[in-house]
């Protein structure tokens, strides 16, 4: 029932008032669902849109639909234009494990705030901010990867900000559908189906999604079923309502993670054959755009989710017992944001402020089965925990305009207040915790930008950032463990200058220097018989990012073609280069950790390849992934798993579509990790986890 509450709010929040519109200048095209005019290809974000100011900051865009299908949600190809961004891969799907640039474990992305439209779409998104669902990828329009000055945008993480944009209703059509359909390796099935349409001031769009696979391991499988609604109401002209219900429910199942000589001797055999986590979400969001005149215009966004997440697992390889650990989440939000051009000093400004408040109700219980009745889901209660969170925001950017010169300051104020009781647990002798903390964090941030000739820009930013410390850092679950009393928030300070643009029509580029310090980094010490989580020092992280594509068919016409021949790309296609690589140094400079190397930072990353488009005919597209070894553990030691890091690798991707009839049903193809590298890029505590070897895919596309 609880579930329900939330969502029950946002419907409410429609007789709240009229709020927003803010002008969003791009056109949009529905991959699979509809067409209205064609998309920018570009890679960086307008300098204002929607009430948040970009410029000055460095932020990248990655449009999926430029590739043909993604099967699987296969995140190394989602982030293709998107540098300095790992991904942690897992092969059954259970969540999703990224960082940024070395910062923070990728463990279930809680380093990286990961919105869908602007809304945080993690568990809890302060205690327990975990990745464990993300839109599928067919519904994707772009995905956008804010550095630096995220956090003055929309809250706190020390890494960035990845915002999945989804598409929208179609528009000039009553009706429009469309469905994927998908075979592949280890009996692998996916299914996306679409249909929308609009009609006067109306729009709705509606899909469903399935996913299954039987896994490459034993008990590797995952099945996943879910669905979003979209409608979007233009009241007025200047006025527009936009409601979205999403529901989305996933059973993976975990075969256990191996030490370094298993994976050695047999990298497909299985340690735990029932274990799994099993996720279930439900979430609604309601925005109202408003332009109150010419300069002036304002969104408000009301927000409710839902979710449960349920694991059975081993307590151990060799044990007989398992544990049943539930988490639940009860959240809701609101958030405002007006923007408002002035002119000032012979040229024109833009001033944007907002606030936000947020509370999620977030229970923990684990139950532990009898001896010798594993898989068994019954148990013996082991502990209850009450967990809380409010939170409230007020935040503003002025973008001053001084000819070609702009500068961005910015400010933020986060209020956080979390409260942690410990109702009971059966695994300790130590006092249970009672815990009530609240964090005041004033953010403040600096950007520039100056235009060049030929759409060039050079940029720069210094920006601060946060982590809150989590649930699980305040009130430890196991035994002779301390309440983190001493525990600060840990903070950021991230330094990038670059310049970017789009010099010729058939080259753009983006490249920078950057530097980030973050101090009162969390760890775990030892106080006397017990454990305690303290900010234990400070890590640096430097470099350099730069990423960059080539329209190849474009620069050869510029240097061949005669003026009078029509362009060769509607005879040939358009063969495009692309690739970006991040050269990284990082350290701990102070703690106990000092002078070692934060964990899943490799000192290069890259990516690169080619994408070929002929008409809306067929895609055709070679990507290629390289990561250098790296540590997993921040202590640079082995522990149980046999390893003290990831080594390199590099894998490579093949895919394809063409369409058959009109440009209204189509085949798609793919080889994933082509050249069939045996390697894995997860490691925990426990042991590594295998990456898929080489794989297949095929299936077709109708739309009418």
């Amino acid at each position: 029932m609880k579930r329900f509450i939330w969502i029950g709010l946002v419907f409410g929040a429609i007789g709240i008032g009229q709020a927003a519109h803010a002008a969003d200048e791009r056109t949009v095209t529905l991959e699979g669902v509809t067409v209205s005019a064609a998309k920018q290809n570009s890679q960086f974000l307008p300098d204002v849109q929607q009430g948040k100011i970009y410029a000055g900051k460095k932020a990248t865009v990655t449009r999926p639909d430029r590739l043909p299908p993604i099967a699987n949600n296969t995140h190394r190809q989602t982030f293709y234009q998107s540098p300095g961004l790992l991904v942690s891969e897992l092969p059954n799907g259970g969540h999703a494990n990224f960082n940024y640039r070395g910062i923070g474990d990728p463990h279930e992305a809680q380093d990286i705030l990961i919105l869908k439209d602007g809304v945080p779409i993690s568990f809890e998104r302060f205690g327990y901010a975990t990745a464990y669902y993300l839109p599928p990828t067919e519904s994707v329009e772009r995905v956008e990867l804010i550095r630096g000055g995220g956090a003055l945008l929309y809250g706190p993480q020390p890494g960035p900000v990845l915002n999945y944009v989804t598409d929208g209703p179609p528009t000039g059509t009553p009706l429009t559908a469309g469905t994927q359909q998908e075979f592949g390796s280890y009996g692998t099935y996916n299914t996306y189906n679409a249909v929308g349409g609009s009609s006067g001031a109306w729009g709705v769009l509606a899909d469903y999604y399935h996913t299954h696979s039987n896994g490459q391991r034993a008990n590797e499988g995952y099945d996943v079923n879910g669905g979003n609604f979209r409608t979007v109401l233009d009241k007025t002209d200047d006025s527009r309502w936009i409601l979205t219900v999403d529901a989305h429910r996933g059973e993976h199942h975990e075969p256990g993670r191996l030490t370094l000589a298993q994976f050695n001797t047999n990298r497909d055999q299985t340690l735990r054959p029932h274990d799994r986590l099993e996720i279930e979400r439900y979430a609604a969001n309601l925005v109202n755009e408003r332009q109150w005149s010419k300069n002036t215009a304002s969104t408000v966004m009301f927000y409710g989710t839902s979710m449960d997440r349920f694991s059975l697992r081993r307590t151990s390889n060799t044990s007989t017992q398992n544990n049943l650990d539930r988490r639940e989440n009860a959240s809701g939000g609101v958030e405002g944001r007006v923007q408002h051009h002035y002119s000032a000093w012979g040229d024109d400004h833009l001033l944007t402020l907002g606030g936000t408040a947020y509370y999620a109700d977030a229970p923990r219980t684990q139950d532990r089965s009898r001896a010798g009745t594993y898989p068994s889901e019954q148990g013996t209660a082991i502990f209850e925990y009450d967990y809380r969170t409010a939170y409230g925001a007020l935040f503003g950017e002025n973008k001053f305009n001084f000819g070609k010169l702009s500068i961005i300051p910015g400010f933020r104020l986060d209020i956080l207040s979390a409260r942690i009781k410990e109702l009971f647990n059966t695994g300790k002798t130590s006092p249970l915790h009672n815990i009530n903390e609240l964090y005041v964090t004033p953010l403040v941030g600096l950007g520039a930008q100056y235009d060049l000739t030929g759409q060039t820009q050079l940029y720069g930013n210094v920006s601060q950032g946060y982590k809150p410390p989590q649930f699980d850092d305040l009130a430890p679950t196991g035994n002779n463990t301390l309440p983190a009393d001493t525990l600060e928030e840990g903070k950021t300070w991230s330094y990038e200058a670059g310049i970017r643009g789009t010099p010729t029509p058939w080259a753009q580029f983006d490249a920078s220097a950057f530097l980030t310090n973050y101090d009162n980094y969390f760890g775990t010490v030892t106080v006397g018989a017990n454990t305690q989580r303290r900010n234990v020092g400070r890590s640096v992280y430097h470099g350099v990012d730069f990423s960059g594509e080539i329209n190849a068919t474009a620069l050869l016409e510029s240097l061949m073609r005669p003026q009078s021949e029509p362009s060769w790309a509607d005879r040939v296609g358009v063969l495009s280069l692309f690739g970006n690589v991040v050269s990284l140094s990082a350290e701990f400079e102070e703690g106990p950790l000092n002078g070692r190397e934060p964990a899943y930072a490799p000192d290069l990353s890259a990516k690169t390849g080619l994408i070929y488009r002929w008409r809306d005919r067929a895609k055709l597209a070679l990507i290629g992934t390289f990561v250098g070894d790296h540590f997993w553990a921040d202590n640079n030691a082995a522990g149980t798993t046999g390893t003290t890091g990831i080594p390199a690798y590099a894998i490579w991707d093949v895919t394809g579509e063409f369409n058959v009839w009109k440009n209204q049903a189509g085949i798609f193809f793919g080889i994933n990790n082509f050249t069939d590298e045996n390697y894995f890029s997860r490691v925990r505590s426990d042991g590594v986890e295998p990456a898929l070897r080489r794989n297949y895919y095929g299936g077709f596309r109708v739309r009418y």
